[in-house]
């Protein structure tokens, strides 16, 4: 009877033991569970000290990013020396904050926080320097020796990784942790995207009107930036598009201010030859101020099956404007459904291909073809007979010109 009262009494004992061992280990997961939440009052401190000086510096971020999209969106005369200066403040500032917020004693308990904020200060640095120095390059060589095209595709791919640096900010914000009881500055640099201005096109739409705006003598100038089709090509064939099959066509178009003074009431239109149906369609443009463009679509064009079309885009300035009229062709072919289609890809994104129309010579007799292929878009200008563009002599004999940027 003693021994298995003893063995009762060391049963006991241990599931006791157990029971407080169990007891320690839930305290200690609470405690460093409550300590995670909300700090000792030192680290508090140093938490909302840091965030202090974290948010000045977001402060003095946001006056670069409005000073960068007062830049964009700038249509004024300006000065090259006015443009530098801008983009100039833009550029070391935002290099200026990265190095403070850098130096900054980043506390243990903000370190996940911190990092979101590094991230977006070293973008936004990176990308004011790589965008000021397109800018500059753009505006110290000639118009249609390609530094615009260069540029413009710097400044487009600027604008989306400043998309990102903004996101970061934006989740900077959302994590600081709430026991700070405070809130980050909101901030971003970029607004408004999404529109044909922040593609390669609008962007060299800008910088064509920004190198003529630093240059105070008036110029009227509009261009075709971009046309697209849908159905859209999937190869060529002996220089012809090859678009998959459909029953109508529709062209989206980008058209582009490239002067220094705002132009009103344009006309676009598109027409197709030969068509099975309706041949023709327009769209009309209210306003468009210097470096700006706008997206139009043309739909409803009923093209054949299984020939060559011819698609015309005219984009032409209102009465009495000094613009000139730019026209862009390019050849298709909606295959049958049984024939074959070439597999090699192809786009009808066309930049600065574009024929200027001037007046009729007054009894030419033949026209003359000009092709230029950029990628797989082909650029066709056509004479007809009595209709030699830019005709001055006598007959007028071949006069199409097609200037190219």
């Amino acid at each position: 009877m003693a021994l298995a009262t003893r063995s009762s009494r060391r049963a006991s004992g241990r599931r006791w033991l157990a029971v407080g061992v169990v007891v320690t280990i839930l305290v200690l997961l609470i405690d460093a569970s409550v300590r995670s939440r909300s700090p000792d009052p030192t680290r508090r401190l140093a938490g909302s000290v840091w965030a202090d000086k974290v948010f000045a510096l977001v402060q003095q971020s946001n006056v670069q990013g409005r000073e960068l999209t007062a830049f964009l969106a700038d249509t004024s005369p300006s000065s090259g020396a006015a443009v530098r200066l801008q983009l100039g403040d833009v550029r070391s500032g935002a290099a200026s904050t990265l190095r403070a917020a850098q130096a900054l004693g980043t506390p243990v308990a903000m370190s996940g926080v911190a990092g979101l904020l590094d991230t977006c200060l070293l973008v936004r640095s990176q990308e004011a320097t790589a965008i000021t120095g397109a800018v500059f390059h753009a505006l110290a060589a000639p118009i249609g020796v390609g530094a615009i095209t260069s540029a413009s595709k710097v400044l487009a791919a600027g604008v989306q990784r400043l998309e990102v640096a903004d996101a970061a900010c934006a989740l900077f914000a959302k994590d600081l942790p709430g026991w700070l009881h405070v809130r980050a500055p909101a901030s971003q640099w970029i607004h408004g995207t999404g529109g044909p201005g922040t593609t390669p096109a609008g962007e060299a739409v800008f910088l064509t009107a920004l190198h003529r705006r630093v240059n105070l003598k008036a110029r009227s100038a509009v261009a075709i930036e971009a046309i697209s089709t849908t159905p859209s090509a999937v190869g060529t064939r002996n220089g012809v598009q090859i678009l998959t099959s459909g029953h109508q066509l529709t062209v989206d178009v980008v058209v582009g201010n490239t002067g220094n003074r705002p132009e009103q009431n344009l006309t676009l239109s598109a027409s197709i030859a030969p068509a099975t149906g309706t041949s023709t369609a327009h769209a009309y443009v209210g306003s468009l101020q210097p470096g700006t463009s706008d997206a139009l679509t043309l739909s409803g064009l009923a093209p054949p099956i299984g020939r060559k079309v011819t698609l015309t885009v005219t984009l032409t300035p209102a009465a009495g404007d000094p613009a000139k009229p730019k026209t862009t062709t390019l050849e298709f072919e909606m295959p049958s459904p049984n024939s074959s289609v070439p597999t090699t890809s192809s786009t009808t994104t066309t930049s600065h291909k574009t024929t200027t129309s001037g007046s009729s010579g007054t009894t030419g007799t033949s026209g003359s073809t000009t092709t230029s292929t950029t990628g797989s878009t082909t650029t066709t200008t056509s004479g007809t007979s009595g209709t030699g563009v830019s005709g001055t002599g006598a007959t007028g004999v071949s006069g199409t010109t097609t200037p190219t940027t």
